[in-house]
């Protein structure tokens, strides 16, 4: 029996020793799952836009006018696409609309817009130039620029959008 009890107690004892030791097969695992966030670009967004931040304006592609008789001033006046947009929704369903275009100074910028046709941000500029006998010539555009801030929103039942770019309108002396 004293046979018996030992084999028993050493069976038992050695059964405790392999549930609490490990067989090897699985002591550590690991794994590198590596995770990256991004924002979308501009263009890949819900909204998707499509701008250069800085439009230059050159007088051959404006037109001359002056204000006065005889002495006065004289501008080269542009109308400019500043930002497309494209709804990028699965329903294709955003209404956008311009919240706010605003600059620092409003020697350049007369107007910004938005077409809700083409979803396209629009701009009117003037930029100073000289002239004689109050017409204006390509060749005398002075250099002037100025920075706009345009707010957009968009929004339908399942999302709403709101951001801001600055654009900036160098008037390119010539």
């Amino acid at each position: 029996m004293r046979t018996t009890v030992s084999l028993g107690i050493g069976l038992l004892i050695f059964g405790a020793l392999v549930l609490v030791a490990s067989s090897g097969a699985f002591d550590a695992t690991s794994a590198d799952r590596g995770v990256g966030i991004e924002t979308a670009s501009d263009e890949d967004a819900l909204l998707g836009l499509e701008y250069d931040e800085t439009h230059q304006l050159v007088s051959t592609n404006g037109e001359g006018s002056c204000t006065g008789f005889i002495i006065g001033s004289c501008a080269f006046e542009y109308e400019e696409d500043l930002i497309h947009l494209e709804d990028n929704t699965v329903e294709r369903d955003l209404d956008i609309w311009l919240e706010d275009g605003t600059t620092s100074d409003t020697e350049i910028v007369d107007d910004i817009s938005i077409n809700d046709e083409t979803a396209t941000v629009e701009g009117s500029f003037q930029c100073p130039a000289g002239g004689y006998f109050l017409v204006p010539t390509p060749g005398d555009q002075a250099e002037a620029s100025e920075t706009a801030t345009i707010a957009i929103a968009a929004s339908n039942d399942d999302v709403t959008i709101e951001l801001e770019r600055d654009v900036t309108i160098q008037c390119q002396p010539d």
